[in-house]
């Protein structure tokens, strides 16, 4: 959903609870009035004690499924800004990756040719497919961490056991917000996701030490109540996935494309925990990817 979509889901929650709002005399009048009738023991007394207490169990209800509608559709609407931003920088990024490749196949045109015509012409093409390859890494948005990793599904949204529960191989890639899910690395490049990305926005990350059956997972706590369980090849691996989820996880979405690396250089190295970096200015988008951590 687009910033404006959102932005009217917001509106129109917030009139429903200026609705909700003036309804609360008639409930209060309502209450008042029963209690009146309990107190002269009405002959109704049990009726009227059962609807009473109806009303404003569903009244309580009622405000919590409110609150909790009012939060997801922020969160939603701080995503959908972030996916904004992060399309409008990823035009920019292709530019950049073509001028740059046009520059290095004008010098290579520039050479002499070798003595043998096929073994150059082998070359050529080796090289040609090996520059797509490039410019497709070009194209891809700033890298926090990527690997294989194993993930189970616990609970599906609102705390449901997932259909299907059993560990599943998967190239793992955290973007800013963003856990995506690929095959392998080549699916990755290409961009052909395996299953759908998992936000992190306010997600909680931390190590299973619950979870004794295999060594180095971690659980993801999600916002709207999906829960899910990753393996890694180390521990050290392991906490390396836990603390940049994490530290991806408590930034504004507007903050998404900062690398944790950097965070960690410029905080002081007393600290026991992350905390967010003081940026002058925009992050440097074309140089993230030499700061990706791969495994």
């Amino acid at each position: 959903e687009t910033v404006d979509e959102v932005s009217n889901l917001v509106k129109k929650h917030e009139e429903f609870e200026k609705l909700l709002a003036t309804q609360e005399e008639k409930v209060i009048a309502l209450q008042e009035h029963g209690d009146k009738l309990l107190a002269q023991n009405h002959f109704e007394s049990k009726l009227i004690a059962q609807r009473l207490n109806e009303v404003i169990d569903r009244r309580v209800q009622v405000k919590q499924l409110c609150v909790v509608r009012k939060q997801r559709l922020d969160d939603a609407l701080l995503y959908a800004q972030f996916v904004r931003d992060i399309a409008e920088v990823s035009r920019v990024r292709p530019v950049i990756s073509y001028l740059k490749r046009a520059e290095s196949m004008k010098a290579d045109l520039t050479k002499k040719p070798k003595r043998t015509p096929s073994f150059t012409t082998r070359r050529r093409t080796q090289s040609f497919r090996k520059l797509q390859k490039l410019e497709q890494l070009d194209q891809l948005p700033p890298v926090e961490i990527q690997g294989v990793l194993e993930r189970k599904h616990e609970l599906q949204s609102g705390g449901k056991k997932a259909a299907v529960r059993s560990w599943k191989s998967l190239y793992t890639v955290l973007c800013g917000q963003l856990l995506c899910f690929f095959k392998d690395q080549d699916d990755f490049v290409a961009s052909k996701a395996a299953t759908s990305p998992i936000i992190i926005f306010k997600a909680r990350c931390e190590k299973a030490g619950d979870y004794t059956k295999r060594k180095h997972v971690f659980r993801l706590y999600c916002t709207d109540g999906s829960e899910f369980l990753f393996l890694a090849p180390s521990e050290t691996l392991m906490e390396d996935w836990v603390n940049k989820i994490s530290f991806h996880a408590q930034l504004p979405p507007s903050l998404q494309l900062l690398s944790y690396d950097d965070s960690q250089k410029e905080s002081s190295p007393t600290k026991a925990t992350p905390s967010l970096p003081t940026v002058p200015g925009a992050p440097d988008l074309s140089s993230s990817s030499s700061k990706d951590s791969t495994y």
